[in-house]
């Protein structure tokens, strides 16, 4: 593997790193949005994150959206925002890559999926700079959909534990039950 590939590779593994953060705190909110209890309980859970991206806009086009009137359209424009990056990271992830010496340029190929090209090759180019872009990018969004979630759906963090303000709380049915056998147990939640 030569520097090029090392590069190219080392901002690949950036961008899934990322993109998975953002996506992990898209799906929390997307639960809370729709007033699931428990993050993983949605019908959803198993979807691409295009989905919950999706259900995120349409529960905010809803009267009774916990999110203020005044605030959802800049939740919208970050949500559109991140349906871009993570359709940039796709590329990335599901192309089949090859560095081109003569134009010094990655090209991808990857099939289309959806109508009307469905089968039809694409073909991109990139350079290996992109990739770390990208990745900051996934990350400063990552920050904003966390500031959001913090913001409307967090509770009360605990100082002992290092989280003296608000915390984004991704709440499951297996954490509930781990607490509740400790609690059993002597142990406190």
């Amino acid at each position: 593997m030569d520097d090029e590939d090392e590069r190219f590779t080392l901002g690949v593994g950036m961008v899934v790193r990322a993109a998975t953060n953002l996506e992990y705190i898209l799906h929390g909110l997307a639960a809370n949005l729709l007033g699931e209890e428990y993050a993983y309980g949605i019908k959803m859970a198993a979807d691409p994150v295009s989905k919950h991206i999706e259900a995120c806009e349409a529960a905010l086009g809803v009267d009774a959206s916990p999110i203020p009137p005044l605030a959802r359209e800049a939740l919208l424009a970050d949500l559109e925002l991140c349906k871009r990056a993570l359709e940039r990271r796709n590329l990335f992830v599901h192309c089949c890559w090859t560095f081109d010496d003569e134009t010094q340029l990655w090209w991808g190929v990857k099939a289309t999926r959806g109508k009307p090209a469905k089968g039809r090759l694409q073909v991109e180019r990139a350079e290996s700079c992109e990739l770390p872009e990208l990745a900051a990018e996934l990350d400063r969004l990552h920050g904003r959909m966390l500031a959001w979630d913090i913001k409307y759906f967090g509770e009360d963090g605990d100082p002992e534990l290092g989280q003296p303000g608000r915390v984004s709380a991704k709440r499951s049915k297996r954490a509930k039950q781990m607490a509740k056998h400790a609690e059993a147990e002597g142990g406190g939640a």
